[in-house]
């Protein structure tokens, strides 16, 4: 057992042939015969992608505004945690959002020493997730005084890979993962489509 990472020579071994060989999974679908739950074009000036379809889609109001604030413009896709409530008060403005880095705790340890972050592109690879990048994050509210959001696995996906489903069943991977890291804080699980 290495003394710096804690894995066994075997593990260290898995996750080096996993870097070796790593190539992101390949749609067995080619992109103009999509299935059920595909994407579709929408005439609102979104950039979200409507899955309308789709029983783990959110709204295209919910995918225009969650991430409102962020210079990427990312639009929601899917996520875990608690439900969305849109702004109820006529001219409310959306609440804006900033991003806050992580350091330290459990879930970056696990995340950058003890091989959490193989297993969930593993995950991903699974469910045919292709995504830009995976984070771990917390958005805090601008103008919010402390209103910063539990650590948030980001992901970013590819406009119009990713079905609302999979990353559903992708998530329920990856919460059984942090399980298996002994994770206990509350972890979001966010996939966004970053144009």
């Amino acid at each position: 057992m290495s003394a710096q990472t804690g894995l066994s020579e075997s593990e260290i071994d898995k996750y080096i042939q996993l870097y070796l060989t790593y190539e992101p999974r390949k749609s067995s679908q080619s992109w103009g015969n999509l299935p059920a739950g595909s994407p579709t074009t929408t005439s609102a000036p979104s950039n979200a992608t409507s899955y309308a379809d789709d029983p783990h889609a959110v709204s295209i109001e919910e995918a225009d505004s969650y991430y409102a604030g962020l210079a990427s413009k990312p639009s929601l896709l899917y996520r875990t945690g608690d439900k969305w409530v849109p702004p109820q008060s006529p001219g409310a403005q959306h609440r804006q959002k900033q991003l806050v880095p992580v350091f330290g705790g459990q879930l970056e340890r696990a995340w950058n020493e003890g091989g959490l972050s193989w297993d969930v592109m593993q995950a991903m690879d699974d469910h045919a997730v292709v995504f830009k990048s995976l984070n771990i994050v917390r958005f805090k509210t601008v103008g919010g005084a402390d209103d910063v959001s539990p650590l948030t696995m980001y992901i970013a996906v590819v406009p119009g890979s990713t079905a609302p489903t999979a990353a559903h069943n992708a998530a329920k991977d990856v919460k059984v993962l942090l399980e298996k890291y002994n994770i206990t804080d509350t972890v979001n699980i966010e996939f966004a489509e970053i144009h």
